[in-house]
């Protein structure tokens, strides 16, 4: 939780790594010429991290090629949760709200 200055706030935010020289997963795959089953395991891995953060009550709620980077390492990464929802029926809301710029997408 983050404190906004001069109001004692908190408010809640998502920290996700920078993924250099990461391409989306139809980019990935069509570079690296995978085949059927590498494209398969590629998906696999996909599923774990989408699994895992079911395990941590978050559900993406936006998952498509854009939105899954594959690293040099041909490592795949879930990003954007930008309309991602907590599985705590306490917390029905949004994980993060607007405005919301992942740093793949954010140009200097």
């Amino acid at each position: 939780m983050l404190s906004r200055p001069g109001e004692g706030k908190e408010v809640p935010y998502l920290a996700m790594e920078y993924i250099q020289g990461a391409r989306n997963l139809l980019e990935h795959a069509e570079a690296a010429t995978l085949d059927l089953r590498a494209r398969l395991r590629l998906f696999v891995k996909v599923c774990e991290a989408v699994h895992h953060g079911h395990e941590q009550g978050i559900i993406h709620r936006d998952l498509k090629p854009g939105n899954i980077l594959v690293d040099p390492h041909g490592q795949p990464k879930v990003i954007d949760y930008g309309i991602a929802r907590s599985t705590d029926a306490a917390s029905p809301r949004p994980i993060v709200r607007p405005p919301v710029c992942c740093s793949e997408r954010f140009r200097i």
